[in-house]
């Protein structure tokens, strides 16, 4: 196990896989083309060129502040052409991360058996944990706001501030900035459900623009429960996003606000006893404001932000939905602020240092007690990069510090060192510490929390080899991580309780041949093996063996097509073992103009596998969505 801190002491130096990319040079502009005779360009063309809009993915700019330890997984285009129309959909296509139920409803991720906070989700550098539950809802967000989606499956770094010991999820949004654009998409599916968004941009003034994106969501799935009373999901969301952005040369300043209401009944058991849960009504908000300014060889990224969330769940014995058997009231909050400095020391050398402070309050109310609980942790970390056309080193040095909580403080470090022999061959290794504490729901909830409960260390270590280009990749990775203090329910008392160490290892390997072209190829392999001495299998919902087989065509230009295999091998769950499973999806999108139309026929051999104990899939079901770019 990896108890030793001399890797971390020798690389103290060096910090920050979250540093940005060395100060180089910026390119040489090509050489101007020669001028256009009235025959090659038009006024009109020449106008249309003028205005047309650069794509900025900001984590990608040359003189970016932050670089997180994160690749690029999927984009917009891809996003349009399957008909994603929330961020749990596109995720879920993603061979080496798993998007299931959750037993509150939703959807949630999980990344080599890491679930609950330890994966951070940040949309935009923000992080967006749910304050007390700790999973939060990835189906809450929709795609038409979405420019890129990176993924790592490994530690977040000490930089990422506090949290993330089982990965990362960044989600990019498109600015605000840019010429007006508006783009609508919406799903129809036989499952009965529908959803609905939009996104438009518009310049307030020379410098300043604004971004708006509406939802809307309806949801009648029929649920299989005993008796002759029918009982749907009678899901009802709507969201509303905005974003003010200002840009002045190298100084920016963007506001983002989020709200979303919605209600449904999460699909109950299929078995003798109809226990319905029913979320009766569900409020989220977030406000958020982020600030970058560059100096010469420093730049500065500042920013604030704040979450609230309110959620009343009835829980009922009597199908009819009218006499309640107990309640929930959750009221929780979540507010936090950031710093983070980086500056240039040469032409392939970056510092970066960082500061986070995280709180988030609760109160719940299950209608016999009222409990409350806080939870504030602080992180300070320092760190750097070197990088040439061969070698590659990020590494950061951090200190977690909760504050009024009675834990020790906890140092955390990560480093990455990637090396490239030659062309199309690249070898990375990566070893990393980063915690958690528990979760306000896991400490402080009337019937099953513990006040006393300490929080989680992980310790990690992955050996990674890629060979390849764009077009045609193969990928290995074998990775391990060794976790103390693991937040278990206990069996015996019904209560949260650190179980003790937990290991796991696995392997992943992927390829894929003919990436984009006229016909593509791919399948990916991962197997992970968990065990904790004593405790029989540690881990609810982790199999040992997941694998997918995809094949994509593009026969005329506009039309593509794919059918994929998803096989999951089987997962525990309430001390009960699911089968495994194999489904096959087809999938088809053709582009004309401003226009995308995409369906997606989903578990082609209707195998209803169970999602949860006791809780079948939807099984096959067609979706046809429309998507429009004005």
């Amino acid at each position: 196990m990896l108890r030793s801190w001399s890797w971390l002491l020798a690389i103290a130096a060096l910090v920050g896989p979250g540093a940005a990319r060395a100060d180089e040079p910026p390119p040489t502009p090509p050489p101007a083309p020669p001028p256009a005779g009235p025959e090659t360009i038009d006024l009109a063309t020449a106008l249309a060129l003028a205005q047309a809009e650069v794509i900025e993915i900001w984590d990608e700019r040359p003189d970016k502040p932050f670089d997180r330890d994160t690749q690029p997984r999927q984009d917009a285009r891809e996003l349009a052409r399957r008909g994603a129309t929330d961020v749990a959909a596109a995720i879920a296509y993603l061979p080496d991360v798993v998007i299931r139920e959750a037993g509150r409803g939703g959807r949630q991720i999980d990344i080599r058996g890491a679930r609950r906070s330890a994966v951070k989700i940040l949309i935009d550098g923000v992080a967006i944990d749910d304050p007390y539950f700790g999973n939060f809802d990835l189906s809450s967000l929709p795609t038409t706001d979405l420019a890129q989606v990176r993924v790592s499956t490994a530690p977040a770094s000490p930089i990422d501030g506090p949290g993330g010991p089982g990965g990362v999820v960044e989600l990019h949004t498109s600015d605000a900035i840019g010429p007006a654009a508006l783009l609508a998409r919406a799903t129809a599916t036989t499952a009965r459900a529908g959803v609905a968004a939009v996104t438009g941009r518009h310049a307030l003034g020379a410098h300043t623009a604004l971004r708006v994106s509406a939802t809307g969501e309806l949801g009648a799935r029929a649920f299989d429960i005993p008796g002759e009373v029918d009982v749907d999901e009678g899901r009802r969301a709507a969201g509303l996003a905005l974003r003010l952005e200002d840009r002045r040369g190298k100084d920016r300043l963007v506001i983002d606000g989020f709200g979303l209401v919605r209600g449904y009944v999460v699909p109950p058991i299929e078995d003798d006893t109809a226990e319905i849960t029913q979320i009766d009504r569900e409020l989220l908000g977030r406000a958020s404001a982020r600030y970058e300014r560059t100096i010469g060889r420093w730049q500065l990224l500042a920013d604030a932000y704040g979450h609230g969330t309110t959620r009343l769940t009835h829980f009922f014995l009597d199908p009819t939905l009218t006499t309640p058997e107990a309640k929930e009231d959750v009221r929780a909050n979540r507010a936090g602020a950031g710093l983070l400095i980086t500056r240039g020391l040469g032409p392939r050398t970056r510092a970066v240092a960082s500061a986070h402070l995280d709180s988030e309050a609760a109160r719940v109310d299950d209608g016999l007690t009222l409990s409350r609980g806080r939870s504030t942790v602080a992180e300070v970390a320092a760190g750097g990069q070197y990088e040439d056309a061969r070698l590659r080193l990020d590494a950061a040095l951090g200190l977690a510090v909760p504050l009024g909580l009675g834990a020790p403080v906890r140092p955390e470090g990560k480093l990455v060192a990637a090396y490239a022999p030659v062309a199309d061959v690249a070898f990375t290794a990566t070893v990393a510490r980063k915690g958690r504490l528990p979760t306000l729901r896991e400490r402080y909830r009337s019937d099953a929390g513990t006040a006393g409960l300490d929080g989680e260390v992980n310790d990690f270590a992955e050996a990674r080899v890629a060979i390849g280009g764009a077009r045609h990749r193969l990928e290995s990775a074998a990775w391990a991580r060794w976790s103390d203090g693991l937040i278990k329910t206990d069996p015996a008392t019904r209560r949260f309780t650190n179980s003790g160490a937990l290991d796991l290892q696995g392997v992943d390997v992927s390829a894929v041949i003919g990436r984009d072209q006229v016909v593509e190829g791919g399948a990916a392999y991962s197997f992970i093996e968990a065990g904790a001495p004593g405790r029989g299998e540690p881990l609810d919902f982790l199999a040992r063996h997941r694998a997918q087989l995809h094949l994509a065509a593009r026969p005329i230009e506009g039309l593509w097509t794919e059918v994929r295999l998803r096989v999951m091998g089987r997962r525990l769950d309430r001390q009960q073992w699911l089968p495994e499973y194999q489904a096959l999806d087809l999938a088809g999108s053709y582009e004309a103009g401003p226009w995308v139309i995409s369906g997606q026929l989903t578990d082609l051999l209707d195998r209803r596998y169970l999602a949860r104990a006791g809780v079948p899939s939807t099984g096959r079901a067609l979706a046809v969505t429309v998507t429009r770019q004005w």
